[in-house]
């Protein structure tokens, strides 16, 4: 029992130390959403206390939940990475002590998160099932070693319905103010998803890794061929003019897909956000919320114009893994790190020119179609994203500028801070809002902003260690 305790203790202690945060980026995130908290507690917080959630329709999402998402993700890298050692199952005690110490961790976090949403005057049962729900996706997203079948299936159909839910607009208002039976079975379920998610079964993963090492031994691989249709759908995804190949680059940067595979891309995710707000307005509609047409109008636009904001978020991670770019200064033919550098950075801005316009450009078409913008302003509405667009993903850049802040943490934050004022100072939003000269100063300053950081980040990261190994 000492010894028990002994691990333990020292397991929790490391929560508290370098060891925790070295590697762990997305703890930068979570502190970055904490500390923005109070704006939004204080916008809604006195109509609260008042018995009205008026205030909340106008204050944007809470940041409490991306601040749960992004410490249980915080919590749960650096809980992996303690039992995914290859050592961990050989010394006794050592994956108990770490998973109490993680669940106890995550406990103190759940409580740390709820008394914002008190102190606004919510009800504590709607406090507590909206932090459990923000845990979800990050509990349940990544995969566990050596799960049973049936469990991994019950995370899938959890998230998933998760998913859905999300989607139903004022769906924080509706957590918040459950009956305290529904929002009791919502933490229950949810700090079920958490334990499985956290809950390593080492004698099966070394079962199941025996077994896959055997069937692919035992059997014969066959390769299919894929038909006319496939073979000139794949050439067409690959295909990329003259003036756009490029030498070989890091994986980070190269460019599989060319301009039709980008905007095929594009037009499959502009269809799934279409069909994801069918089905929220059918639910909806189910549930006598109002006609078909509007709620699937006004769902689709909010999905729609977070599309780009996704897509900056994607590429905004070349920043993130160096570790193979003294490999290709070397075997390439750049001449200094300076001209290396510069070209790292021209082959990311034509990534972000061709990846903006490819998904702008449907986006802007169905806002059209939808109604949602008139035509004759579409054209430099779309102009000003794409600009906007530009210069915010050059955002997670903008830590290379001060030498000491160039770590792995300060620059996801960076790109997440980006991500956060693109989707406030989105133009197709501020110009529904009736703020079109708003629109225009906001899309150029980031604009040149971000062109700004583009001339001056090169020479800074050449200044800087390669390769690139975490803080």
């Amino acid at each position: 029992m000492t010894r028990a305790w002994t691990c333990y203790r020292a397991a929790l202690r490391n929560y508290a130390s370098r060891a925790f945060v070295v590697g762990n980026p997305t703890l930068y995130s979570a502190l970055l959403f904490l500390a923005i908290t109070p704006s939004w507690v204080a916008k809604v917080g006195p109509g609260l206390r008042h018995g009205t959630t008026a205030a909340m329709d106008h204050a944007g999402a809470n940041p409490l939940s991306m601040t749960a998402f992004m410490g249980m993700t915080s919590i749960s890298t650096y809980y992996w990475r303690q039992v995914g050692e290859s050592l961990a199952t050989t010394i006794p005690g050592f994956l108990a002590a770490e998973l109490r110490a993680g669940l106890t961790v995550v406990a103190l976090l759940f409580v740390a998160l709820t008394i914002p949403l008190l102190w606004c005057g919510l009800p504590v049962a709607g406090a507590a099932a909206f932090v459990a729900f923000s845990f979800t996706f990050a509990a349940g997203g990544r995969p566990v070693r050596g799960e049973k079948r049936s469990l991994k299936w019950l995370r899938v159909g959890i998230m998933t319905g998760g998913a859905l839910f999300s989607f139903i607009p004022q769906w924080q208002i509706w957590l918040l103010f459950l009956p305290w039976p529904l929002a009791a079975g919502i933490v229950a379920v949810c700090g079920t998803l958490v334990v499985l998610g956290m809950t390593y079964h080492a004698g099966r993963t070394q079962a199941e890794q025996e077994q896959a090492e055997n069937r692919a031994d035992s059997r014969r691989t066959s390769v299919m061929q894929p038909g006319v249709v496939g073979r000139t759908l794949g050439h067409l995804m690959l295909w990329q003019p003259p003036m756009l190949r490029q030498a070989p680059l890091p994986p980070t940067l190269a460019r599989p897909l060319g301009p039709a595979g980008i905007l095929l891309m594009a037009l499959a995710s502009v269809t799934g956000m279409l069909a994801i707000s069918a089905m929220t307005a059918s639910i909806m509609v189910l549930m006598h919320e109002g006609a078909f047409a509007p709620i699937f109008r006004d769902t689709a636009r909010g999905g729609l114009v977070t599309l780009p904001g996704v897509t900056l978020m994607v590429l905004s991670n070349w920043l993130l893994n160096r570790k193979d770019w003294p490999f290709f200064f070397m075997a390439g033919r750049y001449g200094s790190r300076v001209a290396f550098a510069r070209t790292m950075f021209r082959a990311y801005r034509l990534n972000v020119l061709l990846w903006g316009v490819g998904v702008i450009v449907p986006v802007m078409l169905v806002l059209v179609l939808l109604g949602s913008v008139p035509g004759a302003a579409a054209g430099w509405l779309g102009v000003l994203l794409v600009l906007m667009f530009t210069g915010a993903c050059y955002g997670s850049s903008v830590p290379l500028i001060w030498r000491e802040l160039g770590g792995k943490g300060v620059t996801i934050a960076a790109g997440m801070a980006a991500y956060m004022a693109m989707i406030l100072a989105n133009p197709v939003v501020l110009y529904r809002a009736h703020h079109a000269d708003l629109a225009i100063a906001a899309s150029l300053a980031i604009f040149v902003a971000g062109m700004a950081v583009s001339q001056v980040a090169p020479r800074q990261l050449t200044r800087m260690d390669w390769p690139f190994d975490g803080e």
